[in-house]
């Protein structure tokens, strides 16, 4: 499937590209973070992002199978007890397709809009809503 493909580790800076934030704080600056953006999956079939820094791993959207996520995510060097957080965008089920059986694997916050997540479960319920971009 073009565009779903995961990166392997000789090919990541083809998916991902590293980001220096330097960040206001109170008193002053906060040294730099390196950020990581992979783009796991994007398309019809499953979207998905891991945005990375040295400490802290995020998940953005679940839209694969939670097989297929867990062995890109490990394809980056990611376990599943890495896992911070995962932040779902909206309730399209190329977006959040995965999520019900990826939560049974990990250990993490998900972090959803009331919106959102009324949507998701009204969608699971037999709503019109959630299939895709073209709902």
């Amino acid at each position: 499937m073009p565009g779903t493909q995961p990166p392997s580790a000789a090919n990541r800076g083809d998916w991902s590209a590293g980001v220096n934030v330097k960040v206001a704080a109170e008193g002053g600056c906060v040294p730099r973070v390196n950020m990581k953006f992979t783009v796991l999956g994007s398309g019809s079939t499953g979207n998905a992002v891991l945005i990375s820094s040295e400490t802290t791993n995020v998940l953005v959207d679940a839209g694969m199978s939670a097989r297929e996520l867990l062995r890109r995510l490990a394809e980056m060097g990611v376990q599943s007890d890495q896992l911070d957080g995962i932040l779902i965008t909206h309730e399209h089920g190329d977006h959040i397709g995965g999520l019900r059986v990826l939560m049974s694997s990990v250990k993490c916050p998900v972090y959803i809009s009331r919106i959102t997540e009324d949507a998701y479960y009204d969608t699971r319920a037999g709503g019109k809503n959630g299939d895709g971009e073209s709902s």
